[in-house]
């Protein structure tokens, strides 16, 4: 396994496993796995010192969380804010330990899948309002949808397609979640700014 060496990638790969495991409750102990897991090399002090720094940081984010938690007892299941309820039930202390660390993660991966499954069904739509030949959806990988799109119509796509059909306001939180475009050409490899000029494609596309 490739240990990282330079403190900027140590910093990302740290500041990525504390930020996706806060919301689900994750230990010092948890998060010196996951590093060490990813390459890095620590100690659970500097994981611990990077969980409480966050919580000093974000206190609201926690507090936000552990309000959510809470609701595993009162009044038994939390509703995001797309409208879909996770409910609690009756445990002993850890099990009701364990749900709130699920609640915690409901409200945020929630919202998210439900956007993507909103999007899919615009792009959907989209495509079979207007008799749209030029994409197909391929594939969605958790917070991602893969389309083939013809070189011809990448422009629309990007550019209006997408936006259209993916980016729209969520309910109670009045923001739109933004989108991350990554253009290839096979799967796995993103595209080049050579790949798209042979294509005729702006490399502003990448």
């Amino acid at each position: 396994m490739e240990t990282f060496k330079d403190n900027e990638t140590v910093a990302y790969v740290s500041a990525k496993g504390v930020n996706f495991g806060v919301p689900y409750g994750l230990s010092a102990n948890g998060l010196l796995l996951n590093l060490r897991g990813e390459g890095v090399t620590t100690t659970r002090n500097i994981c611990k010192a990077h969980l409480e720094r966050h919580a000093e940081m974000y206190s609201k984010l926690h507090k936000w969380l552990e309000w959510v938690a809470g609701h595993v007892t009162n009044p038994g299941f939390f509703q995001h804010a797309w409208g879909r309820r996770r409910h609690g039930h009756p445990s002993d202390e850890a099990g009701v330990s364990k749900q709130g660390r699920e609640f915690k993660n409901f409200p945020i991966q929630g919202v998210v899948a439900d956007n993507l499954s909103l999007a899919l069904w615009n792009l959907w739509n989209y495509k079979r309002q207007r008799g749209e030949f030029r994409y197909r959806l391929l594939l969605p990988v958790h917070d991602a949808i893969i389309s083939a799109v013809r070189p011809d119509y990448l422009g629309e796509f990007v550019n209006n397609v997408l936006p259209r059909c993916m980016c729209f306001p969520v309910p109670q939180l009045n923001i739109s979640l933004g989108i991350d475009i990554t253009v290839g050409l096979r799967w796995g490899e993103k595209a080049s700014a050579e790949d798209l000029e042979q294509l005729g494609i702006s490399d502003d596309l990448i």
